[in-house]
């Protein structure tokens, strides 16, 4: 696809231009303030029309933006090749959406089609308008790269169907929004509050426990109260009706027992007060004392919460274990895990040298297998003709002497048997000399030839032996490096194979991280449970000190001794009332009167005495009486506030169950959500990188793979010895990896139909011989896309 030409009536700053593009790089070279920015947004705005969203570093929406300056039509036309159809498209802006206007013509009849519609952007290139500006669109300071739901759809081959990728981003956001809403581990999660509130109800509702006790104990004591005031009521009303039968003589007497009652009250009020002082040696508690032991409880159940939060699960318990005996000697560094990974980046170095050596080494193997045979000299044969001829004639020679000697042929004439002989001998000796000569340079030729072929098969022989030498030092050192990282994972008990030796050093990072946070988590255990040891600890002693055992409800033992106390005090309020009456008695009564010797007998007195001790033990048991009936209306406030409490923490706990439900819920969704997306993203990496790499290498002339392409499309450079992120690196630098990751979105989405480039001076934060580079990176570009570039200088102008 490939644009043709443009016309622009009124576009911002631009009124009545025209231009024609032509394939290739097409640069546009002008002054600042021409309107270059303005131009490539009109073209984009042909194909995706004006956002209706004001964008980032805009100071006002487009359709404000590029209203023209002086009035008139605001629109224009843009002419356009796609699968060997020629188009215009036509837009008109209006003040608003409703008002703007778009037409598509063919231009091979000039008639308005239908091919196409209003978002012909996205039906053409298969992107929505944010994410053409991030991939095809390339802004003056605007280079970086950041892979859209849109990219991540065309990159997959779902422009089709990207309503999955493309909601990708929302939805996660909305899940995150949820969960932060939700979350356990922030204090303005609603789990973590309704988490807290829920243990504050729990601690509420334990205290109440000792209250329902004690209630159930007074009730008792005040029901005997109850029974023995009607007891009393009934022996005293006895008393006195028979005192009024009483005479005057028996008052004597009474007052004398009255006395002596009342002494006897002192003295029994005094022995059941010295009773409970007995269990108090060391002294009565005072009120400040409990209430001291009461913060300490709450205390003591906050700490106690605090470290069952802390406190590990079996599984932990188990990781923990297994980190801990692996971690016994000491934890690696990041640094030293880094360094071991580097390693075998060294060894598959290593690797690829070794087999180019070995490919070498097998080349020299095939040159000594086709060291050429003996070859057929010129001479050979001639020589064995003559040779074998010579010693053929020498032997008829000598059969013909033999014959001619002992007359084998009588019938002949001897003379020319010999005559035959010599000259058989003759020629037989001839032809000898002649195969002789032949035979001798033969040889030489031979000698001069397996000469040659020793020296060049010693050659390669040579060759191949220093080859292996190499060959094995080079599998040595990567055996020692192996070696290495082996003696490595063995100090934190790892053993495996070589092969798995990589995947076990990254989980070793893993479970480094692992064991700091599980460390951290028990120590936070440690400490909450030692704060709630030492409380518990001075609670025990307090109780203790008054001979007294801690139970196990803290709340109860505290009632118990508060209660004791109580009862103490009761005692003493007891003997000091009795120890008045007595001394008021004495006051008021002449003791000479009464002590005389009664002319009744003990009768009347004995009834007074009834009566007195009646009536004080009335007063006494009403008193009580009192103290349990307002001890039993405060527990039971407590216990109706208890059932509050109750019902509350029930619709608390029922809520939170609910919440934790939807929360876990929500999180294996944010889970297999992330999953699929790096899964689905993880497809078109590889096409990616590479492109990027072949880009890169181009602007930077470095050919090394110093830089990582993730799932998300993120890039990492390597820096220092680390991967680092884009945007700790300078201006220009971030510039240029944009600009070759933008490229490489661009290859990787489109592999068959090329779209036109729209790059709007790109480098200009790259120094002088970056600037140069990126030069020969568009010439480069062009030949395969069509580019319009701007830019205002000539030194980033390319020279076509």
């Amino acid at each position: 696809m490939k644009l043709l030409a443009c016309h622009i009536d009124n576009f911002g700053k631009l009124n009545n231009v025209t231009l024609q593009f032509s394939d290739g790089l097409n640069v546009i070279n002008e002054a600042n303030a021409w309107g270059k920015s303005t131009l490539a947004a009109f073209l984009k705005a042909m194909f995706y029309g004006l956002d209706s969203k004001k964008s980032a570093g805009a100071f006002d929406k487009e359709r404000v933006m590029y209203r023209p300056w002086q009035g008139g039509a605001f629109g224009g036309e843009v002419d356009f090749e796609i699968d060997g159809k020629k188009y215009r498209i036509s837009r008109s802006f209006g003040k608003t959406d409703k008002a703007d206007e778009f037409h598509v013509y063919d231009l091979r009849t000039n008639i308005e089609c239908f091919d196409f519609t209003e978002d012909v952007g996205t039906e053409i290139f298969g992107l929505d308008s944010a994410s053409f500006k991030r991939s095809i669109y390339i802004a003056q300071n605007d280079c970086a790269s950041e892979a859209s739901d849109g990219i991540n759809a065309k990159l997959g081959n779902l422009a089709e169907n990207t309503d999955d990728i493309n909601n990708f981003e929302s939805a996660n956001q909305q899940l995150k929004d949820m969960l932060n809403q939700l979350t356990p581990d922030r204090v303005t999660g609603s789990i973590k509050k309704r988490k807290n509130y829920i243990t504050q109800l729990t601690q509420e509702l334990r205290s109440f426990e000792a209250a329902s006790t004690g209630l159930e104990g007074i009730a008792q004591k005040e029901q005997q109260v109850s029974e023995q005031i009607q007891e009393l009521h009934r022996v005293r009303k006895n008393h006195a009706d028979a005192l009024v039968a009483a005479s005057e003589d028996s008052r004597r007497k009474a007052l004398y027992a009255q006395y002596d009652a009342l002494c006897q009250e002192v003295v029994e009020k005094e022995q059941k007060r010295d009773a409970y002082k007995a269990l108090f040696p060391v002294g009565v508690p005072a009120e400040a004392e409990f209430q001291t032991q009461v913060q300490n409880i709450n205390k003591m159940g906050e700490a106690q919460a605090a470290a069952r939060g802390y406190e590990f699960s079996i599984e932990e318990m188990e990781v923990y274990s297994k980190l801990q005996e692996m971690f016994e000697q000491k934890i690696p560094s990041d640094a030293e895990i880094d360094a071991a990974l580097q390693m075998f980046v060294e060894i598959d170095k290593q690797k690829e040298e070794i087999a180019r050596q070995e490919s070498k080494l097998s080349v020299y193997h095939t040159d000594l297998a086709q060291v050429p045979m003996e070859p057929k000299f010129s001479g050979s044969i001639a020589y064995m003709v003559f040779l074998f001829v010579g010693i053929g004639t020498a032997f008829l020679g000598l059969c013909a002497t033999l014959a001619w000697y002992y007359k084998w042929f009588p019938m002949i004439d001897s003379h020319w048997v010999f005559l035959a002989a010599v000259i058989l001998g003759a020629c037989g000796a001839a032809f000898g000399i002649i195969g002789g000569v032949l035979g001798m340079r033969v040889g030489k030729d031979k000698e001069t030839w397996q000469a040659m072929m020793d020296a060049e098969q010693e050659t390669i022989e040579g060759k191949a032996r220093t080859l292996t030498d190499t060959i094995n030092s080079m599998k040595t050192d990567v055996r020692k490096v192996y070696s290495t990282i082996g003696k490595f994972l063995a100090t934190y008990h790892v053993y495996c194979d070589v092969a798995e030796y990589q995947s076990k050093i990254y989980g070793l990072k893993g479970q480094v991280q692992e064991y700091l946070r599980l460390t951290d988590k028990k120590q936070h255990y440690e400490k909450q449970n030692a704060v709630y040891k030492e409380l518990r600890s001075k609670l025990v002693n307090f109780v203790r000190l008054y001979q007294l055992d801690l139970d196990e409800d803290v709340n109860y033992s505290l009632n118990q001794l508060l209660t004791k106390v109580t009862e103490y005090q009761m005692a003493e309020a007891a003997y000091q009332e009795a120890y008045k009456k007595r001394a008021d008695f004495e006051a008021k009564q002449d003791k000479a009167f009464w002590t005389k010797q009664a002319f009744c007998p003990y009768t009347l007195d004995e009834l007074h005495a009834w009566i007195a001790e009646a009536d004080e033990k009335l007063e006494e048991l009403k008193a009580a009486k009192s103290q349990y009936t307002k001890q039993m209306e405060d527990l039971q406030e407590q216990l109706d506030l208890r059932d509050e409490k109750e019902t509350e923490l029930k619709e608390m706990q029922l809520a939170q169950e609910k919440d934790m439900r939807k929360y876990h819920l929500l999180k294996l969704t944010q889970e297999f959500m992330q999953q699929a997306k790096e899964q689905f993203t993880a497809r078109y990496m590889e096409p990616i990188a590479q492109a990027f790499g072949k880009y890169y290498g181009l602007l930077t002339g470095d050919d090394k793979k110093n830089w990582m392409i993730d799932a998300n499309i993120n890039i990492k450079i390597k820096e220092q010895g680390e991967l680092r992120e884009t945007h700790w690196l300078s201006a220009g630098y971030q510039d240029l990896i944009g600009v070759c990751m933008r490229l490489a979105l661009v290859d990787a989405m489109y592999q068959e139909e090329k779209p036109f480039l729209i790059l709007d001076d790109p480098f200009v934060n790259l120094d002088q011989e970056k600037v140069k580079a990126g030069n020969e990176l568009l010439l480069t570009v062009g030949k395969e896309y069509q580019i319009i570039y701007f830019t205002c200088h000539d030194s980033r102008s390319p020279k076509l």
